[in-house]
């Protein structure tokens, strides 16, 4: 008896982990911000799906941008691309124009996922390969 509440705690507690999204810069140019999102690995795989995404200027914390999945399926993402609503979500705030130096701050939750990530706005796109 103490054996199987033991295991049910534990299974308990796998399936309420928060896993981690991870968000990588491949492109930081005011007309295209692109990141690239994958999951954290170990029980959360490799992959991440997510349903809300947020960008925020900072240091004020002002709203940039913000879409949602679309349906009760959140949809799985590998790249987001700043401005663009990707399939199976809807734009909640249009996208705000980016400027070279302005700080990026974007954040994604998914079902179990969360992840962010800051980037300064360059002059042009990062190099492939090349992230900060």
């Amino acid at each position: 008896m103490a054996h199987s509440v033991l295991m049910l705690g534990m299974v308990a507690g796998v399936a309420a982990c928060e896993c981690r999204a991870i968000l990588t810069p491949v492109a930081t140019s005011p007309d295209h911000l692109a990141v690239a999102i994958a999951g954290g690995g170990g029980f959360c795989g490799d992959q991440a799906f997510i349903g809300i995404i947020e960008a925020y200027r900072g240091p004020t914390f002002e709203p940039l941008w913000r879409v949602e999945s679309s349906g009760k399926k959140t949809p799985l993402l590998q790249t987001l691309i700043y401005g663009q609503v990707p399939l199976g979500y809807r734009e909640k705030q249009a996208a705000v124009p980016l400027a070279v130096g302005d700080n990026v701050y974007i954040n994604v939750y998914g079902p179990g996922y969360r992840g962010k990530i800051h980037v300064v706005v360059g002059p042009r796109a990062l190099s492939p390969g090349l992230s900060r």
